[in-house]
């Protein structure tokens, strides 16, 4: 346990404390308290701003590695880098036809703390980030709890606004189409799926437009040309569109003609400087748990730097793709491995070897291995004590921690949590009793 939060719980256990009902004091906005209010871990988490700070520079590093592979690796061919991911022959060519170029310093992070130090699961490098909204309105909000306010002040905790940090990227990506004046960002769905995805998306609206942004939602047949502009016309006003935000991939639009005739008509426009598309299409393969895989792949050991080598072994857990080179390692320890789809997210496929038998195990690695995925080497939490407000009992958790880039650096964090017994795969959408916390770290 770390020191700030065993002064936390010292606190919340003192008789007629408020302290320990200062989450369910926060007052949330609105949105936020629709989404999330009901999920949300009794108390924040905390981390020493060095520790932190070492981490965002290691991530730095890793996501110039992580850019620099089709170059490294493949001679800058995207098509056997695409073909390494298991990136189907459609997608690929429609991605080679769109530009192929690295995508900006824009993710998260998300990994574990075991006890020394951070781990690096998984690196999102998209667009449509997850968690924004939380990881800035959840400390802002326990901020204005006097009990927590206090204990703030006393432990020189901060946070970094995340919802800030984020509409400060997109406003500093308009200024090339813009020239100054404000943007409009269009958040831009794939079609037919906006309806599906509005409840996610909604805090983050509101959250921008708390930051002065005009942010709307929309989807890619809304996005039409008007006298050389681009227009989003679902919107009353139909509004000129400077910052398209993505939030899609190409696996939604490739395979009908109209969409990719639309999406090819948007990157167009991103190219000739009327539009800024947020982020390119492709992006995302950056973040391909296949990526980790490479780094990790002996084939590929002497293309990395001593230096490179270092940071790869101190920060990814082993991860190898199942390509038929370590089936039978995978299949004998199931007990310290995990399955991850290459492409999956919020822990939709995660397999964890410990809690099956060998043959649902063997099972799930042949079908792993038809439709693309990597082993990776578990990595166990530290825990995270956590006092129930009501019984005063304290139980322990285990939490991942997402941590936000933007080109300007550190972004904020958030964290997402489960009972220890339960946290094979901490997520959202995983299971139904993950819980999500704020993040603060503590002055040095």
């Amino acid at each position: 346990m770390d020191r700030t939060t065993e002064l936390y719980l010292e606190e919340c256990r003192a008789p007629g404390s408020r302290l320990r009902h200062a989450v369910a004091d926060a007052d949330l906005p609105p949105v936020l308290t629709r989404t999330s209010g009901h999920r949300l871990l009794p108390r924040p988490l905390f981390v020493p701003e060095a520790e932190l700070r070492a981490f965002e520079r290691d991530a730095d590093a890793l996501f110039d590695v992580l850019v620099s592979l089709p170059a490294r690796l493949f001679d800058g061919d995207h098509g056997r880098f695409h073909a390494a991911l298991g990136v189907g022959a459609r997608e690929s060519a429609l991605l080679r036809r769109l530009g192929a170029s690295p995508p900006p310093r824009y993710g998260r992070t998300d990994m574990y703390h075991d006890g020394d130090g951070f781990k690096l699961l998984e690196f999102n490098i998209v667009s449509q980030l997850g968690g924004i909204d939380r990881a800035g309105g959840l400390p802002n909000a326990l901020l204005g709890v006097p009990s927590f306010a206090s204990f703030a002040a006393a432990h020189r905790l901060g946070f970094t606004d995340t919802g800030r940090q984020v509409a400060r990227t997109l406003r500093t990506a308009g200024l090339t189409v813009t020239h100054g004046r404000e943007p409009v960002i269009a958040l831009v769905e794939a079609p037919g799926e906006l309806d599906r995805y509005r409840h996610g998306w909604e805090p983050l609206q509101e959250l921008m437009r708390g930051c002065g942004l005009d942010f709307r939602l929309g989807e890619l047949p809304d996005v039409q040309v008007r006298d050389g502009a681009l227009v989003l016309t679902c919107e009353p006003d139909t509004p000129r569109v400077d910052v398209v935000l993505r939030a899609f991939g190409v696996g939604q639009i490739c395979g009908d003609a109209e969409s990719e005739s639309l999406l090819e008509r948007l990157v167009h426009a991103h190219q000739d400087g009327r539009v800024v598309l947020w982020t390119p299409m492709g992006g995302e393969l950056y973040g391909n748990k296949g990526c980790l895989a490479l780094l990790h792949d002996p084939a590929f050991h002497g293309a990395f730097s001593g230096a490179e080598r270092a940071l790869i072994d101190r920060l990814v857990p082993w991860t190898r793709a199942l390509d038929g080179r370590v089936d039978d390692y995978a299949r004998s320890h199931r007990d310290r491995l995990l399955l991850k789809p290459n492409g999956g997210n919020s822990g939709k496929g995660v397999v964890a070897g410990w809690q099956m038998s060998d043959e649902a195990w063997a099972a799930a690695l042949a079908s792993g291995r038809r439709t693309g995925a990597v082993v990776q080497r578990r990595v166990v939490p530290r825990t995270e004590p956590v006092l129930d407000p009501r019984s005063g009992e304290v139980s322990d958790w285990h939490a991942v921690w997402g941590m936000f880039i933007t080109p300007a650096g550190r972004a904020g964090c958030y964290g997402r949590a489960l009972p220890a017994e339960d946290a094979a795969v901490i997520g959202l959408g995983a299971s139904p009793d993950t819980r999500t916390a704020a993040v603060f770290t503590v002055d040095d």
